[in-house]
This record gives C-alpha cells, structure tokens and sequence, in this order.
C-alpha cells in the first residue's frame, strides 16, 4: 500500500503536524475524523423519516469525515481532492434545502441538486486546487447570509452552527499558520480540533434544517393563522 501511495502526487495543503512512518501518516489529523462519522450517523438515524435531503445532510456528514480520514492518512492529492469533494457535499446540500424552501428547487431534487454542484466544485477545484478555499468560502458565506434572510421560525441551532464553525475556523488558522504549533503532537492540535468541532457544526445545522423544514413551517403558520 505505502509503495503504491508513494507513485501518487502529494497533497498540496500542508499542516502543523509533522508526518510519521507508516500509515497513517497524519495520525492526530486522520482519527479526529471520527467526531462527523459519528455526527453523520446520528443525523441519519434521526433523519430516518424525515426528507430525502436531511438523510443527505447525514450522508454528507459521513462522507466528509470518511474522505478527511484518508486525506490525512495518505497526504495525496487524491485524498486532498475526496476531502474537498466532502466539504463542497455538505455545504451544497444546505444550500439545496434552501433553494427548496425558498420553491427554487422541485420537491426530492434537492439530493441530486448537491450531488450535481458538487461535482461542478470539485472539478473547478482539480482545474486550479487553489481556488478550492475561495469558492468553499464564498458558498458558505452565501448560505450563512441566505438563512438569516430566510422565513424560519427559529434561529437558535443556527446560531449555535454558527458559533461552533467560527471556533473551529480560528483553530484551524492558528494550526495553518503555525501560530499554535508543535509538530510532534499526534495527539490534539488546531486541526484535530477543527474536525472534533466540524461533528458539532453538522450536527447543528441539520438539527437547524430538520426544525425549519418546509414541512414544519407550513405546519406553524397554518397553526397561527
């Protein structure tokens, strides 16, 4: 495996932690991964009769801790790309829900919405792996201002999503810029840290979508009415 892994071009993001022997070569960056596994497979357990594209938020979830494992366990410009391809599902699922609760998007296309523009992202990203940040930042921001200019009833998970993200974006800055450092730590660094607090923000935004799905305020408002 090391040998065949060894003909593939690295990964180009590099991070605090210091590689070692063997795989994986990232051990603090690769197991840290298991908090959105574990995320994801809650949101679909208790997404288990809810829409189509909340099960797909769980999907996302898993997909994205299960393609960050073996970005960092391999340091190849495939997994880096996997890893991506993860961050871009996720996000662009959100954005789905929201086109669909806005009528932009049919009824059960909100799956193959994610899954389109996902692919889109990522091949943009394979083209030139330096706009991957600034296109993975400039859907987040749109779907962050989107939300709180939607009609939902409450923004409580929202904002919890929010602050969760914001906490795990500074550690994972402190930890690319070498400013909260030590290489040899394969234990806990800024980056681990930035995958144990991603599981809390993707559990939150699905707790926010599941409580403001379409479904639920029609319900409410035909409740007030």
């Amino acid at each position: 495996m090391e040998e065949f892994l060894a003909n593939l071009a690295p990964a180009v993001a590099k991070f605090c932690e210091a590689p070692v022997e063997g795989l994986p070569r990232y051990p603090a960056n690769t197991y840290s991964n298991l908090a959105p596994i574990l995320a994801g497979l809650v949101i679909l357990y208790l997404a288990r009769y809810q829409s189509r594209g909340l099960r797909m938020l769980g999907w996302a979830t898993v997909y994205t801790g299960v393609a960050s494992g073996i970005f960092h366990a391999t340091d190849t410009f495939v997994g880096e790309i996997l890893d991506l391809s993860g961050m871009y599902l996720f996000i662009l699922t959100c954005l789905g829900l929201q086109l669909r609760r806005f009528e932009k998007l049919p009824r059960g296309r909100v799956v193959l919405f994610s899954l389109g523009t996902c692919v889109l992202c990522t091949a943009l990203s394979i083209w030139q792996i330096y706009l991957a940040t600034p296109i993975f930042a400039v859907v987040v921001a749109g779907v962050i201002v989107l939300e709180f200019c939607s009609p939902i009833r409450t923004y409580r998970y929202a904002i919890y999503c929010v602050g969760s993200l914001l906490v795990a974006m500074v550690c994972w800055l402190l930890d690319f810029f070498h400013i909260w450092c030590n290489p040899q730590n394969h234990l806990v660094n800024g980056h681990a840290l930035w995958h144990l607090l991603s599981g809390l923000v993707f559990f939150f935004a699905y707790l926010h979508f599941a409580t403001n799905s379409p479904q639920r305020i029609a319900a409410q408002v035909q409740a007030t009415s």
